[in-house]
């Protein structure tokens, strides 16, 4: 009921839009191809996957409800009330119920995932302007900036990246952020050969300041400390802030990445538990991250961060039930 309600309402907010509804990701306009615009249609998608599986959830619900019905009523063990056929069928509603509730995990996971990275668009755009307040209303608690911290904390030894240029010619979530870093290294670079940038430089020069220490104004005679107070709000400043940002997008690119890493292995593992209680459904993504490098390890490790943190809806209705339980079971 909770993804045909999410998709009624995605669906909505999409028919308000002039766009038509691509088929996939790969079928949006290269022009529209931003992030906001990307993430908003992989929701989309994972929402309706959502809604198109949860009848076949409600079916398994309702065939198990019959088949506890047909029971004798009694305080002994269900498994020792039932029939041989019985035992069996209430196996295999059981797998099918567990391979809904995972694949409805996977989704409510992603969503999550486009959620947050959704905050974290707006939020390196914020610390790039040195916005003042970097909370919304979207996002109260400001988890869009402590994902940004999370992973300039998470890859900020690591050099071996791997991510490579996904080139123009077809939309995705990774062409999208690419573009934007670029946007931010060609804005770094007109900045890197600007006139005030070369004085920058020559200040830091005539005063002997070693490559990698900041220049401190205060520390430098007049009239120079006036003019390096100016020149590094005009070019240190702004340059710092360019490359920061364009960073910022290349590690919001890893965390895409293993996202869909996560997302496309838990689904591959639910295929091949098949709702069995004993198999490990991490089992892909572990075989990964032991093979991975580093930058892809500490990503990885930061999604788990943030899995933790901002638990998906699926997962919080499920805890709300289990407390629900819990209670009642409780003031008997």
């Amino acid at each position: 009921m909770l993804g045909v309600l999410l998709l009624a309402i995605s669906s909505e907010v999409r028919a308000a839009s002039p766009t038509p509804t691509p088929k996939s990701i790969a079928d949006i306009p290269l022009q529209k191809c931003v992030p906001a615009e990307v993430l908003g249609w992989i929701d989309y998608f994972s929402v309706q996957r959502a809604a198109d599986a949860a009848p076949q959830g409600l079916k398994q619900t309702q065939r198990m409800q019959e088949l506890m019905d047909k029971l004798p009523k009694s305080d002994r063990p269900v498994d020792e009330l039932m029939t041989p056929a019985q035992s069996s069928q209430f196996s295999e509603i059981s797998s099918q119920m567990r391979i809904h509730g995972f694949n409805n995990l996977a989704e409510s996971q992603l969503q999550r995932d486009v959620l947050v990275m959704t905050w974290a668009v707006d939020a390196i755009e914020k610390l790039r302007t040195n916005a003042p307040d970097l909370e919304t209303s979207a996002d109260p608690g400001g988890d869009g900036v402590a994902l940004v911290g999370l992973l300039r904390e998470a890859v900020k030894n690591d050099r071996d990246y791997a991510l490579k240029d996904p080139g123009n010619g077809v939309c995705s979530l990774d062409l999208a952020l690419y573009k934007k870093e670029r946007e931010r290294m060609e804005v770094a670079q007109t900045v890197v050969h600007s006139k005030e940038m070369y004085e920058w430089e020559a200040l830091r020069q005539k005063y002997h300041i070693d490559e990698g220490t900041p220049l401190d104004p205060s520390k430098i005679p007049s009239p120079d400390r006036e003019k390096a107070v100016w020149l590094n709000a005009a070019a240190a400043k702004p340059l710092y802030l360019e490359m920061t940002a364009a960073s910022d997008w290349e590690n919001l690119r890893q965390f895409a990445r293993v996202s869909d890493l996560e997302y496309t292995t838990f689904r591959d593992d639910i295929l091949i538990g098949a709702g069995a209680k004993d198999y490990d459904y991490d089992t892909g993504i572990k075989k990964i991250y032991k093979s991975a490098n580093s930058a892809t390890k500490h990503v990885i490790d930061s999604w788990d961060v943030i899995n933790k943190s901002i638990p998906d809806e699926a997962t919080k209705s499920l805890k709300t039930f289990r407390d629900q339980n819990a209670e009642t079971s409780r003031s008997k």
